[in-house]
Parts: C-alpha cells; structure tokens; sequence
C-alpha cells in the first residue's frame, strides 16, 4: 500500500509539473521583472547539446523561477525572517546599515584599470588630432563614499584601485575627483539613495556644479550657472536597485524620489539620433518612468528616459560637450545641460553610432567629458572599448 501511494503521488507530481510547465509557457513573452528591472529568462526548446551539457535544465530552472507566482512571497517572507526576526545586517549580498537606513552592494573583484590603456589612448589621439581638450571625472562608488560604515570582512577594492584608476586617467587627460563632492561626511546622506546604488538629484546636481566649475577655470566654455530650480515634482515612494534585492519587508526605509527643475529651461533631446539631426523633441526627464506605484519600479529612470547609446541635450547657453557615461550620467545630464547649447552623451553599452571621430568632427565640441565609475569599467569588454577608437 505504501509504494502505491508513493507512486500515486509520484505520478500526480508528474502530472502537476507538466501543467505547470505548459501554463508557463503559455506566457513565455519577453517582459521585465517589476521586482530587480531585469528581463526574466525565456523558455527555449532543447537541443541534444543543451540537454547533454545540462544548459536546457539550468536555463528552464530559471524560467520556471521567474514566472512562478509566488516568487516575491517567496522573497518577501526571507526578508522578513532574515532582518525582523535575526536582525540580519547582512542579506542577499547586501549590508544594511542601521544607522543611516543606507543599502550597499557586495564588492567585486576588479580587473586592472591598465588593460584600457591603448584604447584610451586611442580616444586621446582622436580628440588631441582635432583640437578638442578631455577631462577625466572619477564618479565614486555609493560603498567608497560610505566605505567606514561597511563591514570589515568586505574586502574594498573600489578604494584599493582608486589610485590605479585615477593614475590612468591622468595619463590621457586632466583630471577630477568627484569623491569630495558627492563623500564629505557631513552632507553625503543627502546626496544617494538609501535603497539604489545610484546618487539622487542633489548628487547629480552637486556633480554638475563641480564639472561646470572645473571647465570654466580651465578657460573653456562652460554651461551657464544653474538657474533657480523652482519646480519640484514628487513621485511615489520605491526601493531602488539594491533594495530589490532584499524586498520591501527588509528594508528599512523606503525612498523619497522627486525631481527639481527650473520653469525657465528649455532643454530638449534627440534619442539614438544622427548629430546632424536639426530638431529634438523629447524632454530630458521621462515622467511617466517615475509615476508606477509599484514600489519595485524602477524610478531612476525618470532621468533621460534610462541608459540610451546616444542622447543629443540642445539648449540655448554656451559650451558645447560630449560625454562618454554610464548610467549615474543619465542624472547627471539635465543639470549639466541646463545653461549648455549642447550635450551629447555616449553609453558604450549601447552606442551603435558613427565612429567616434567622425561624431566629432560633426558636433565640435569644446571638450569631451569621460565619466565612469569602477564598477561600469570592470564590466567593459573589448565591444565597449571599441567605442573610444
């Protein structure tokens, strides 16, 4: 009697997984995770190399993790166990600090600044062979800025290869640290985000500042002085990339997001447009990003509509710039741009553009700005770098 139950139940789980896999299927559509912003992994038909190397079971674990229903209950109630019940500082690979409500990523290991060299050098050849100075900005990381309140069995490489960094930008142009800006103790929990890796807009805005002062006394055409931001614009509340990876439950304190802008700007943007496009139409904040309730939403890209291969910012101020970024630029564009005449912005994650010299000899900047954190830069491969040649 035994065995027949355990094979009657045997054949009902069969039966149970093999509904379950065809109603998942049955939604086997490309959509984004509300939950951590990633695209969910897709069904695929085996092949008889996938099966064999066990790629097609690893690949339909995931799918079937994805699309279950109970996934974020799932991860609701882990948070809740691991933070209210343990008091756990530490879950899913992030630090909680308890006293600033501060979220903080894991630390990579980070592959040598050096191995860009030729390339950055090529970008340097390029821009000194049509007359146009390159200043280097070192974005820091949210885990260096708050590197003192990290627990001592993380090992920090952001602060152990700051200096290698900062050595090799020097070599291929001047320089700024934006570390004392957007780190001084003393006002650096208003400028982040307690619950995405990224800075806020007073971040964004006190980087802008340092950059458009750093030109102007470099004698070159700066963006005018910021006019009176006089327009504020509130969104819901949401929990920001690393948030996301614990869940609502476990975090301690969600974030406040809004905007601040001036009602006298003018700024428009072009999107994964030719330079020589004549008219730009879109805004430089995508409103309806920030206006989903759903507190997993991700808010962040309110700012430029998120990381695009090309943004074109036109305004009616001075200086002329391109800028190579990732996504802490998207923030930080509309505040640079603001008292510009132009900005163009490069994502080399996804710049499908003409050939970097020929972009500018077609824009003409007075200067191009390289702004990228460590992080960004350890996940380039040679695709990325071949922007910069």
């Amino acid at each position: 009697m035994k065995n027949f139950r355990n094979a009657l139940a045997g054949i009902v789980l069969i039966v149970l997984t093999t509904v379950s896999l065809v109603w998942l299927t049955q939604r086997n559509v490309p959509i984004r995770s509300t939950l951590d912003g990633r695209n969910l992994a897709m069904y695929s038909n085996p092949s008889v190399a996938t099966f064999l190397d066990g790629s097609w079971m690893k690949q339909t674990e995931n799918f079937v993790d994805d699309r279950m229903p109970a996934r974020r209950v799932l991860l609701n109630l882990h948070a809740a166990i691991a933070t209210q019940a343990f008091r756990q500082s530490e879950v899913a690979g992030v630090w909680i600090d308890r006293d600033t409500n501060m979220l903080f990523d894991k630390i990579p290991v980070l592959p040598p600044i050096e191995r860009f060299d030729s390339d950055l050098s090529a970008l340097q050849n390029t821009a000194a062979s049509n007359h146009v100075p390159m200043l280097f900005v070192y974005v820091p990381k949210k885990e260096e800025v708050f590197s003192d309140v990290l627990p001592t069995h993380w090992k920090n490489t952001y602060v152990e290869h700051k200096p290698a960094t900062l050595k090799e930008f020097a070599k291929h142009g001047l320089v700024l640290d934006l570390t004392p800006i957007v780190g001084d103790t003393s006002t650096r929990s208003r400028m982040w985000f307690n619950t995405d890796h990224h800075w806020n807009g007073n971040g964004a805005i006190a980087a802008s500042n340092a950059v458009r002062e750093k030109l102007a006394a470099l004698g070159l055409p700066a963006p005018q002085a910021l006019p009176v931001l006089d327009v504020k614009t509130k969104y819901p509340d949401f929990i920001g990339s690393v948030g996301r990876k614990i869940t609502y439950v476990g975090v301690p304190q969600a974030d406040k997001f809004s905007t601040k802008w001036s009602s006298s700007a003018t700024l428009h943007r072009c999107v994964n447009q030719p330079a020589e496009t004549k008219v730009c139409t879109s805004s430089v904040f995508v409103k309806s990003r920030a206006k989903d309730k759903d507190v997993y939403a991700n808010r962040y890209s309110v700012y430029m509509g998120g990381d695009n291969g090309m943004d074109d910012v036109r305004g009616d101020g001075t200086g002329t710039y391109i800028i190579f970024k990732d996504s802490y630029g998207d923030a930080f564009t509309p505040y640079f741009a603001l008292g510009a005449k132009r900005v163009v912005t490069i994502d080399e994650r996804h710049y499908k553009g003409v050939p970097i010299a020929d972009l500018i000899k077609s824009v003409k900047p007075d200067g191009i700005i390289f702004m990228h954190n460590q992080l960004t830069l350890s996940t380039f491969t040679d695709h990325e770098a071949s922007v910069w040649r």
